[in-house]
């Protein structure tokens, strides 16, 4: 790795921190806290983690965003990251574009499926950007239209924010657990298998003995009721 500027990794450092304090506000969102104002009444101290900023960065972020506001906090963390890491970064514009394209387009879709998801939210679960962007877009598509160019936002944002590599990583990661779990049921279900083949081979098979007994009472009674 390629030794960076002190300015470079302070600029990394702080954009990093900014992301995991985005993460930390949202995690500790209270809508009772201010600036909020859907719960009566509201708290008389703060109690987002990180004070009475981090209540209006969750505030104003799951107003706009809804629960997109996540992916917002997560792309000024993958931004940091990226930055530490010194990884080939795309240009700017096509990172925000990439960005943009993704979070409207999960905004729009929260709208659109579960609009009820975060509950207490004036807008839902979209935020105001899925509440907007949904309206204009069933007046101008079809259900199936709005479904197709969603769909196709979210690819391309996607591939513009050169998050792909990234993606696939926590694909695979999150993958790990559910192979374990996979390969522990195959292994108790063999298990269970053989001790069901121990258990039959356990019990005496009576069958022969019952033929052999059946077959001579046929033949005593057909030798009694022969012709006379």
């Amino acid at each position: 790795m390629r030794k960076q500027p002190i300015n470079k990794r302070l600029a990394a450092m702080l954009v990093l921190g900014l992301g995991l304090g985005l993460l930390a506000s949202l995690a500790s969102a209270d809508l009772a806290d201010p600036p909020a104002q859907q719960v009566h009444p509201p708290n008389d101290h703060v109690r987002n983690f990180v004070g009475a900023a981090g209540a209006h960065a969750a505030f104003w972020l799951l107003s706009g965003f809804g629960l997109g506001a996540w992916l917002v906090a997560a792309a000024v963390g993958s931004l940091g990251m990226r930055m530490i890491r010194n990884e080939p970064a795309v240009p700017i514009w096509q990172w925000l574009a990439g960005w943009g394209l993704l979070v409207s387009s999960t905004c729009a879709s929260l709208h659109a499926v579960a609009p009820s998801l975060a509950g207490g939210l004036v807008a839902g679960s979209g935020g105001f950007v899925g509440a907007w962007s949904m309206i204009w877009l069933s007046e101008q598509l079809t259900v199936a239209g709005c479904r197709l160019l969603i769909g196709s936002m979210a690819l391309a944002g996607l591939v513009l924010s050169g998050e792909t590599p990234r993606l696939w990583f926590l694909l695979r990661a999150g993958m790990v657990p559910v192979a374990w779990l996979g390969r522990g049921m195959m292994s108790a279900g063999r298990l269970a298998a053989e001790d069901n083949r121990s258990e039959m081979s356990l019990v005496p098979d009576t069958s022969p003995q019952v033929s052999e007994a059946l077959m001579a009472e046929v033949q005593q009674s057909l030798a009694h009721d022969g012709p006379a």
